[in-house]
């Protein structure tokens, strides 16, 4: 089982309420609906408002979120983790794997055999294309 990282919780957390906020707005609009049906005007125009800003926020919070999951993906950047040898400072850089965190040992430095250590995780700037 993989775990999901901080951001990808995130953007769960985000897509779930927007989702509720969206259902709650669809009620309100419902209840609305209905206060009109009874005659009651001021209350019906008070829930079409509401409900209105709601739907409206939702649905621009779901189009930045689809927004930025699609592209994402093209931006290319990489999360690199660097390992380092305190003893010889022998230096390994790969990429980042769920569960690395700095100062996590990594294993056996390969020219001296003692604990490596994770010193460094940055990201990698994405390359722009040369016209």
């Amino acid at each position: 089982m993989q775990a999901r990282s901080p951001s990808n919780m995130y953007l769960y957390l985000m897509i779930a309420f927007s989702i509720a906020v969206l259902g709650y707005s669809v009620w309100m609009l419902y209840t609305g609906l209905l206060s009109m049906r009874e005659g009651n005007m001021e209350s019906f125009y008070y829930t079409m408002f509401i409900s209105l800003i709601g739907i409206m926020l939702a649905l621009s919070s779901l189009t930045q979120i689809r927004r930025r999951v699609s592209i994402l993906p093209r931006l290319g950047a990489k999360v690199l983790t660097v390992a380092l040898c305190e003893k010889c400072s022998f230096k390994v850089i790969r990429n980042f794997s769920a569960g690395d965190y700095v100062f996590k040992e990594t294993g056996k430095c390969q020219q001296c055999s003692e604990p490596m250590y994770i010193s460094q995780i940055y990201q990698e700037e994405p390359r722009k294309k040369q016209d």
